[in-house]
């Protein structure tokens, strides 16, 4: 039996997509004459009370590019891309300036999230607070060396 068209959706596979393990499925893909579709959420929870990374990938068997999409909280932006460059496991320059200039954010807007291991260390929510400290159960810590964070 031979599937003449059909639709493929997958979670979270653009590890494979994007590195240099995945050359041989972009080799496959590109021979197979498929169009792929990436849509990458990223760390953005799609899901209630879930956090994962999702990703979804569309196959069709047609002739096509590749694109790219990347969710950033109020769309998705990305790069459509011919097939040519399918045995680079690293974006071209080209592709890399199209997508910064692209790209709804600015530098200044970039925010990484912190991993302590020990948030109970680190992170506290203070029982009172004056002008010059936090105030906690047994002891009190100083402001000029505290970091407000969103957690």
């Amino acid at each position: 039996m031979i599937i003449k068209n059909f639709s493929l959706i997958i979670f979270r596979f653009v590890k494979v997509i994007w590195t240099k393990a995945g050359e041989n499925f972009r080799k496959f893909l590109k021979r197979s004459e498929f169009q792929v579709e990436v849509y990458d959420f990223d760390h953005f929870q799609i899901f209630p009370k879930i956090t994962t990374y999702v990703s979804i990938i569309i196959l069709k068997k047609s002739k096509g590019n590749y694109s790219y999409f990347r969710y950033y909280g109020n769309g998705f932006y990305g790069v459509n891309s011919l097939w040519k460059n399918v045995f680079e496991f690293r974006l071209s320059e080209n592709n890399i300036f199209e997508i910064v200039q692209n790209h709804p954010l600015k530098i200044g807007d970039i925010r990484v999230g912190i991993a302590t291991l020990k948030d109970k260390v680190f992170i506290f929510n203070p029982k009172n607070e004056d002008e010059n400290f936090y105030y906690l159960d047994s002891f009190k810590i100083e402001k000029q060396i505290t970091k407000e964070i969103i957690k």
